[in-house]
């Protein structure tokens, strides 16, 4: 019988060529156990869109600035033990403006970019905590925390990025809820739907260079 065509270099052939395709197209299958958002509105997705991964970030856009961004997340598991790391919610607020107006746009929307990133713009919650309950009458409530123990957070050109991370203590259940107060974006009003994160379990590609 011809080698070319035994099982056993076909399955080694085959073998081969998934492995090209992968470099080729420069992603790679790996198991993530993480808590997944959900909610009647906002934008669930990945960290970095481009790397793949977990859809671990829930994304609200400010009414009165499309480039400005609230999330929520969460830290992952351990891989290894396939157990919680102690809980961790994280709050972010940023701008985001689009990658269409950046450094190397055109003058006319280098312009914008740079009007945009100047713009002081102030983020005030309309109560200083994030509640977080979950099954069996758990609950925590989760003081915000703006620099300088300010009750309003600015974001302007030279700080235009703000993360929180707080714990949540006492948690060992699959799924819990969040509720962020309503946040005032220069004065036009935020409201944020309750948030559902649900453990799972899930193979995603992720991108090998990032």
């Amino acid at each position: 019988m011809n080698p070319i065509f035994s099982p056993a270099l076909r399955r080694v052939l085959s073998a081969s060529f998934a492995v090209q395709a992968i470099i080729l197209a420069g992603c790679i299958p790996q198991g993530y156990n993480y808590f997944e958002p959900s909610a009647p509105s906002g934008h669930v997705e990945q960290w970095r869109g481009a790397c793949g991964g977990a859809y671990d970030h829930i994304t609200f856009t400010a009414p009165n600035y499309s480039w400005v961004q609230v999330r929520l997340s969460t830290s992952e598991f351990d891989y290894d033990k396939r157990v919680p790391a102690p809980l961790t919610v994280y709050l972010t607020i940023r701008k985001h403006i689009p990658s269409e107006f950046g450094p190397f746009a055109d003058e006319e929307k280098q312009a914008v970019y740079n009007s945009w990133q100047a713009q002081k713009i102030s983020i005030a919650p309309t109560a200083g905590s994030i509640d977080v309950s979950w099954q069996g009458g758990g609950h925590a409530s989760l003081p915000i925390s703006f620099p300088d123990a300010k009750a309003v957070l600015v974001l302007d050109e030279k700080k235009d990025f703000f993360e929180q991370k707080v714990v949540i203590p006492g948690f060992a259940e699959q799924s819990f809820d969040v509720q962020l107060p309503t946040f005032l974006i220069d004065g036009v009003a935020l409201e944020f739907p309750p948030v559902h994160f649900q453990r799972v379990d899930k193979i995603l590609a992720s991108a090998i260079n990032c």
